[in-house]
């Protein structure tokens, strides 16, 4: 077969997963969208301000990334992995602010997104998601514009060519806006929550966009810092296996497992998804033991294969990250609270990164190159 034939026909096959992904999105949020209309009824005059401030935002944002255009042709030394890993990470963040915008978030983001999170939670992080909570408060729709803005604002950034600066200014907006909503919208991550689990969203969104900014940022300032991923992925299912097998969860036995899928039943989805977690919560109570099991082995085996064979591990973990996706996070914004799509689909995005970033070498050591770098800073 041609060579040219090859390159176009590559180019036409990506093109159309292309087409394919932007449609198929634009279907899901034109239905939540449409959902929220039918379900809420929010006053005209609110909406109007909300998208009247979220208007006005986006005509600074436009002036903005128009004044850090790319102007003259700049050779980028980036893999494909890299560009992929910045488009998945500008996508997220696109849909984060579409989502957003819905006409009731203003008013429903505190009591079904952040109250439930503050009550189970205690002490001093209890205090400090109070100090979000409160400002919030105060003008619940202009803030939630400026997030919808400042979450576009990213994702449009990262989406189109920026020069140098601009690239840089929009990751470390990226990275702060990510710090602000782990500790503040997410309550950080379910991380100190009793009964926190990987399947129900363990670590956060935010969290895994704060190490992908952060790793961008590297790259685009010249330090390709490769163990930073892995090493995270590592640590997140080292934390999600003991979270899973200490006997404090209560996942042995019980109800706490079932109690994962059970929470999304009766959210407003298509039915074949309410099925599902009913299913689901019947065999979880069932094979409590089994089942837990089950996944705190895989989350140990996981922890293990990142430290020491990323491509493989990535591989590993791509199977029990849909499955969290769908069970336990119900791909996080179908059932119409949602504000982004949950853990689930920025760590696959992870996966796929490492695939290619990985494929050309599977014996990539993740530990050795941290002691290679540490050597050679100490000699």
């Amino acid at each position: 077969m041609p060579r040219d034939f090859q390159f176009r026909w590559k180019r036409y096959s990506l093109s159309i997963l292309r087409d394919i992904v932007i449609f198929t999105t634009i279907i899901v949020l034109g239905l939540i969208f449409y959902g929220d209309y039918i379900l809420y009824k929010i006053p005209g005059n609110l909406t109007l301000t909300l998208y009247s401030y979220t208007f006005f935002g986006m005509i600074v944002v436009s002036i903005i990334i128009y004044l850090f255009r790319q102007t003259t042709f700049e050779e980028e030394n980036y893999s494909r992995a890299f560009t992929l890993l910045k488009i998945g990470l500008g996508t997220l963040w696109l849909i984060d602010g579409i989502l957003q915008l819905q006409p009731e978030m203003p008013y429903v983001f505190l009591p079904y997104v952040i109250i439930p999170i503050m009550t189970s939670t205690s002490g001093s992080l209890y205090n400090i998601i109070l100090f979000g909570v409160n400002i919030w408060s105060l003008h619940p729709v202009i803030f939630n514009a400026t997030a919808a803005v400042t979450q576009l604002f990213i994702g449009i950034g990262l989406l189109i060519k920026l020069n140098k600066k601009g690239n840089v200014l929009i990751l470390i907006v990226s990275s702060a806006w990510s710090l602000i909503l782990w500790i503040f919208g997410e309550g950080f991550g379910g991380i100190f929550q009793a009964g926190s689990s990987f399947l129900s969203g363990l670590p956060g969104s935010a969290l895994v966009y704060l190490i992908i900014s952060i790793y961008l940022l590297l790259v685009i300032a010249g330090y390709e810092i490769k163990w930073i991923i892995p090493v995270f992925m590592a640590a997140l299912f080292s934390i999600s296996f003991i979270l899973q097998a200490i006997p404090a969860s209560q996942f042995w036995s019980g109800y706490s497992l079932s109690r994962i899928p059970y929470n999304l039943i009766f959210l407003y989805q298509p039915r074949f998804l309410s099925d599902s977690f009913l299913y689901f919560t019947n065999t979880f109570i069932t094979y409590d033991f089994y089942w837990n099991l089950f996944f705190s082995v895989y989350f140990a085996v996981c922890a293990m294969a990142w430290l020491y064979r990323p491509f493989f591990a990535a591989l590993l973990t791509i199977p029990i990250t849909l499955f969290s996706w769908w069970v336990g996070q119900d791909f996080g914004i179908v059932s119409g609270y949602g504000t982004d799509p949950n853990s689930g689909l920025p760590l696959l995005i992870i996966c796929v990164f490492i695939l290619i970033y990985t494929l050309p070498s599977r014996n990539y050591f993740p530990l050795h190159v941290l002691k290679e770098q540490l050597s050679s800073k100490i000699q």
